[in-house]
């Protein structure tokens, strides 16, 4: 994955929403076109995350002279092809606001750019994929990280998180304090026994898959083979 260049006249459709002829530069040039693999991609899995039928951006590409026209320093995100600045609509139309935006991303994961209210804009996004976790509000500055979490810029409760797995062997399944049958059994967990989930598929060994889980308070490994996420 990295970011690729595309003529000026190029129409490839990147992904099922989103044209390279979306991103190209504002300034009216017909220069090239940068954009990173991983944007549209996260994109994509955004609009599901929010139910969102449409996204529009209003910001792709800069060449540095444009970037430095609204405001930039001709060298950021947006030159590079990392990021672009966007809006979405729902299925009845509606736009969706960017404090919305921000936390699914945060939701699903993205701890690269995230530019809530991006221009001072309630409804605009600043999305990137450039290797730095950013997390700003741009109503007060484009550079200046806010946050760490928006769930505590917002001061909302973040929701749970954790997994669990479910042992549904009728004889019940034999832990480990490792992974394989190397290590001696440990601990039976009964069957229907619901145990936090830490890592599904940590590691492989003797023909099976092995889960990294919480049972009565301990780290504990075993056989994903007889267990279901719940």
């Amino acid at each position: 994955m990295s970011v690729k260049t595309y003529k000026y006249t190029d129409k490839t459709q990147l992904t099922e929403h989103f044209n390279v002829q979306e991103f190209k530069c504002k300034c009216g040039k017909a220069h090239d076109i940068k954009i990173d693999d991983k944007l549209c991609p996260t994109l994509e899995k955004l609009m599901i995350k929010v139910g969102a039928k449409v996204g529009n951006i209003s910001s792709g590409y800069r060449c540095p002279k444009h970037d430095k026209a609204v405001g930039g320093n001709g060298t950021g995100s947006h030159v590079q092809g990392y990021a672009c600045d966007i809006t979405f609509k729902d299925t009845n139309g509606k736009t969706i606001p960017s404090k919305e935006i921000a936390l699914r991303l945060e939701d699903l994961g993205h701890k690269k750019g995230i530019g809530y209210r991006c221009g001072g804009n309630a409804n605009y996004t600043h999305i990137d994929t450039k290797n730095r976790k950013w997390y700003g509000d741009e109503k007060y500055s484009n550079t200046k990280e806010c946050c760490k979490s928006f769930y505590e810029y917002f001061n909302i409760p973040k929701p749970d998180t954790k997994k669990f797995v479910q042992i549904t062997a009728n004889s019940g399944v034999w832990c480990r304090k490792g992974i394989g049958f190397n290590y001696k059994k440990y601990k039976l967990i009964p069957h229907l026994t619901i145990c936090e989930l830490l890592k599904k598929n940590v590691g492989k060994s003797n023909g099976y898959k092995w889960d990294k889980v919480i049972y009565n308070g301990e780290v504990v490994y075993l056989p994903n083979n007889w267990n279901k996420l719940v």
